[in-house]
């Protein structure tokens, strides 16, 4: 008789350890759902920078395109980078 009390206390220990255990993952699941969802808005945001960044970059190209064909804008070209300062601060 002190056996069967001693494996009922067992199996209910067992038992509690598992619905602690499948709590914890249930929970540690649902936060790796919210990082991989942070992860790919993220990434979504990486890539319109990098986009804008493009964009930016070959908009200067063209300024620094249209200042080289008409050096007169800035007087001498030797230092386009000060030109560019000018005419940045111009409003």
């Amino acid at each position: 008789m002190k056996n069967a009390s001693i494996s009922d206390y067992s199996s209910r220990s067992h038992s509690l350890c598992e619905g602690a255990l499948y709590s914890q993952l249930v929970v540690e699941n649902e936060g790796l759902a919210v990082l991989e969802e942070q992860m790919e808005e993220q990434k979504k945001q990486s890539e319109a920078t990098k986009v804008e960044f493009v964009k930016l970059k070959k908009q200067q190209e063209e300024v620094m395109r249209m200042l080289s064909n008409n050096p007169s804008i800035c007087g001498t070209f030797s230092k386009p980078f000060l030109c560019v300062k000018l005419l940045s601060s111009q409003p």
